[in-house]
């Protein structure tokens, strides 16, 4: 009986079943883990903001403007949206700001300025829509709920993003220490557009890569991360930057054709919503008031003083957060110095900066570190690059002195 019962019990469970089992356990951990890992940062990231989620909300001048668009899709008057919350209760915080700047001209306590300035932001409509679908469930906290929610979405697009190149231990520490990025969560905890201006942005970079190195099905991918980032900041064309680099470099139909859909999902924002470049840049270069002129020559003669405004900015910036300003140099120093020149990869994050130094010309403003936040990709590609350099060279010694500590006792 014990011998039949062995042969019933091999027939039932063949010897190579364990061996099955065991590699189909660690094929599903291997697939799991990074799902596990994105989890994990998401939680991290929502719970770093669990003061946020019901506190105060901070509305100021850009805020108050997505605000009055959300309201605009609910089916108020443009104008009134705008007038009610300007000069209403929640535009009391944006008043008194304006009010304390000695010296600076009356920008938000003046209703035509409100009403001018409200053309540049008729691009940005999807976080408005969001809020507006969210808003009977959640009120004024929707767009700031939002806004919250684009930070959640930051740290995991970029693990994965980091993990086409680097190891998940790499990946995930730097991912990690994105998230206590001042400029990041800074401009997360107000209800504007900046987080998912990044995430977008990853998104897309994720969609890019997969196209050029998987499938170019996800061509589709990238065409609507861009689309929809050209709706939400006016930064999608920092990525057709980063596609034209890519394909002048590599010279590929794929690369080309990740260009070229870059570019027609960049023109539909544009055209439906207008885009007077010339008139916001004479906007910016008179100090972010109405200006007299939106001539060229209007713009040439006071894009010096810009200029100069904009560099004392950035110099009391790095006064006050001198960790930030070492940060965002290192990696990209790093990015561009160890970075490999025939990598897909680094080549479209090299294109990225030429895409910032374009959006910086067109608005020539010191934006609080906004704009920055579109090296946020290259900047944690360079710190990953760094982190593996150091790896690699003291993981060999710590190995060497630890055989020889083992061989001498």
């Amino acid at each position: 009986m014990s011998d039949a019962t062995g042969i019933d019990s091999l027939r039932a469970r063949p010897p190579a079943t364990g061996m099955v089992a065991r590699l189909g356990s660690t094929w599903r951990w291997t697939a799991a883990r990074p799902a596990l890992l994105c989890l994990v940062l998401a939680v991290v990231a929502a719970l770093s903001l669990a003061r946020q989620w019901n506190g105060p909300v901070l509305w100021d001048p850009d805020s108050l403007m997505y605000q009055s668009q959300t309201l605009e899709l609910r089916g108020t008057d443009a104008q009134t949206a705008r007038h009610e919350l300007f000069f209403g209760p929640l535009g009391a915080r944006a008043r008194s700001l304006d009010a304390d700047e000695p010296g600076e001209p009356r920008r938000v306590t003046d209703p035509r300025w409100v009403d001018f300035a409200s053309q540049y932001y008729r691009r940005r409509w999807l976080l408005p829509a969001l809020a507006a679908a969210t808003y009977p469930v959640l009120g004024q906290e929707s767009l700031r709920t939002w806004s919250l929610l684009g930070y959640v979405a930051v740290a995991p697009l970029l693990f994965l993003l980091l993990r086409r190149r680097f190891g998940a231990a790499t990946s995930f520490a730097v991912a990690l220490g994105a998230l206590a990025l001042a400029p990041l969560r800074d401009w997360s905890v107000i209800p504007l557009t900046d987080s998912w201006g990044v995430a977008l942005m990853l998104a897309a970079l994720l969609a890019g890569l997969a196209a050029i190195e998987r499938s170019p099905g996800w061509l589709g991918g990238w065409f609507a991360a861009i689309l929809a980032l050209s709706i939400t900041r006016d930064s999608s064309f920092v990525l057709v930057a980063a596609a034209v680099v890519l394909a002048v470099a590599v010279r590929s139909r794929r690369s080309v054709a990740l260009a070229a859909t870059g570019m027609l999902a960049s023109l539909p924002a544009p055209l439906l919503f207008g885009a007077d470049a010339r008139g916001q840049l004479a906007f910016v270069a008179n100090d972010r008031t109405i200006p007299p002129d939106t001539s060229w020559s209007f713009i040439v003669d006071h894009y010096g003083g810009v200029l100069r405004d904009m560099a004392r900015g950035y110099g009391d910036y790095a006064t006050a957060h001198p960790l930030v300003m070492l940060v965002f140099a290192a990696g990209l120093v790093l990015l561009y110095v160890l970075g490999d020149r025939r990598d897909p990869f680094f080549l479209l994050l090299w294109g990225i900066p030429l895409g910032y130094l374009a959006l910086l010309a067109l608005g020539p403003t010191f934006s609080g570190f906004r704009y920055e936040l579109v090296l946020v990709p290259c900047v944690a590609a360079g710190i990953a690059l760094g982190v593996r350099a150091v790896a690699q060279r003291v993981g060999p010694a710590l190995s060497v002195k630890l055989k020889s500590s083992l061989n001498a006792s």
